[in-house]
């Protein structure tokens, strides 16, 4: 997947909202970085790649990624991370907004900045889920393209 920084060519999406009801699958990532990490990451030298999906059924949610994030950054060079979380429990929709209440959650590398993501149906068959990010270079936010199983 891409890495923005924000102002340079990219502006972060809103989470739309609509019914997020379904089996999805990651189909592909970007991650949007606050101006502030202009100087400090080369989106050209970085990327994500990985495998995750989301399930979202009645007041229920179940959740897993498994992804590689490769910074490069200008202070520590070429920095590669791991990530795996895996989380379910019962959430509340409100808007474009879904609050996560877990009650079994596992999380290695970077992890989400709260229990709250952002979820936006775009169509019949695809969605996109934002996850905000902290840090050091601010809060970045993370959108994952979702197509929806069949």
């Amino acid at each position: 997947g891409a890495m923005v920084i924000v102002g340079d060519g990219g502006t972060v999406p809103t989470p739309g909202g609509g019914d997020p009801t379904g089996q999805w699958a990651m189909t592909s990532a970007t991650l949007y970085w606050p101006a502030i990490a202009r100087g400090q990451i080369n989106t050209e030298g970085g990327a994500i790649t990985g495998t995750g999906w989301v399930v979202i059924d009645g007041s229920n949610y179940r959740l897993s990624t498994d992804l590689v994030l490769r910074v490069d950054s200008t202070a520590a060079g070429l920095v590669v991370r791991p990530s795996t979380l895996a989380s379910r429990g019962t959430y509340t929709a409100s808007g474009g907004s879904l609050a996560l209440s877990p009650v079994c959650f596992a999380s290695t590398g970077m992890s989400p900045g709260g229990n709250s993501l952002g979820f936006s149906r775009d169509g019949a068959d695809r969605g996109r889920l934002f996850v905000s990010l902290a840090g050091a270079a601010g809060m970045a936010t993370l959108v994952f393209d979702l197509q929806r199983a069949p």
